[in-house]
């Protein structure tokens, strides 16, 4: 919930600051589509049960309450997260695409599986996120690479090559 109040507060506040001294303008724009090409939006911090992610930007536009937006490479568990989608407004729901490369798949699997000790070495990944109802409903696809890496409950030291994670959590 806090990304979707977060943008959610930032488009308000938006639309707050270029209708406050300027009513009659805003009163007559009020039932036309507001578009802004080269959006920045700067979040300090996004934090989901164990996933904190800080300094966060994202660049886009807005238009017809959609919000589509890119973020720049930023640190993500000892290697660098990229991700590109949109957010809608309207109905509070997004669809993102993240990459990751060079992560640490222990402290990865700990943040966002609660699995501490369960996967070593490097990883690459990519997922694909569907959410909706201000984060209500989470439909998650993802895919990774460990590089130099093994599963220590497997009892076993072999690489692991590829894993193949389908994920569809619905909170209430």
């Amino acid at each position: 919930p806090e990304m979707s109040r977060g943008l959610g507060d930032v488009y308000k506040r938006q639309s707050q600051n270029f209708s406050s001294g300027h009513t009659d303008i805003a009163s007559k724009i009020k039932d036309n589509d507001i578009n802004i090409e080269n959006w920045e939006v700067r979040i300090g911090k996004i934090k989901k049960d164990r996933i904190v992610i800080k300094n966060i930007e994202l660049n886009g536009s807005l238009k017809d309450d959609t919000f589509r937006f890119s973020m720049p490479e930023l640190k993500f568990a000892n290697g660098t997260l990229t991700a590109s989608g949109r957010y809608n407004f309207a109905d509070a729901s997004s669809c993102v695409d993240f990459a990751a490369k060079n992560i640490d798949s222990n402290t990865a699997a700990e943040m966002l599986f609660n699995l501490p000790e369960q996967v070593n070495g490097t990883a690459d990944a990519i997922l694909h996120l569907n959410t909706a109802k201000n984060l209500q409903e989470i439909k998650a696809c993802a895919c990774f690479q460990i590089k130099e890496g093994f599963l220590p409950q497997l009892g076993s030291t072999e690489s692991v090559s590829y894993t193949h994670l389908r994920a569809h959590e619905t909170s209430q």
